[in-house]
C-alpha cells in the first residue's frame, strides 16, 4: 500500500470500542465507548478491490488511514471497533500496519448505513 502524503490526513473521525454485555438471561446490550479522535485519510473502496473483498467474505466499503500511535496500532484495536465519520457508522473488518513501517494504520471498514 502507498503511504499517505503530507496533508492527506485531513478528515476528522472518532474511533469507538464496541463492548457487548449481558442485559438479562436471554438478551445483551452493546456499549460504545469513545477511544479517540483522529485525523484520517478516507478512501472509498470500489471496483476490483470491493469485489475481491466480497469474495473473501469481507464487505469492505471504506478505508481510513490514521497515524500509527498508542491507541491506533492494530494491537490496540479489535474487530469490535467502530468508526464514526460524517454521521455514518463503519464496522472495522481488517486492521493493517501499512507496509509494516509503524507509521500508519489502515482500518478497512464496512459502512453501517442506518445503524449505530
Amino acid at each position: 500500500m502507498q503511504l499517505p502524503k503530507v496533508g492527506e490526513l485531513k478528515r476528522p473521525i472518532d474511533i469507538y470500542s464496541l463492548d457487548t454485555s449481558p442485559k438479562d438471561a436471554s438478551d445483551s446490550t452493546n456499549n460504545l465507548t469513545l477511544k479517540l479522535h483522529a485525523w484520517a485519510k478516507v478512501e472509498v473502496i470500489g471496483g476490483v478491490n470491493y469485489w475481491g473483498s466480497v469474495q473473501a467474505g469481507y464487505d469492505v466499503t471504506h478505508r481510513f488511514i490514521v497515524r500509527y500511535m498508542d491507541g491506533t496500532r492494530p494491537q490496540d484495536l479489535t474487530h469490535a471497533t467502530k468508526v464514526l465519520y460524517e454521521g455514518v457508522w463503519y464496522l472495522v473488518k481488517r486492521l493493517t500496519d501499512m507496509n509494516d513501517a509503524h507509521r500508519f494504520t489502515a482500518l478497512e471498514c464496512e459502512a453501517q448505513y442506518g445503524a449505530s
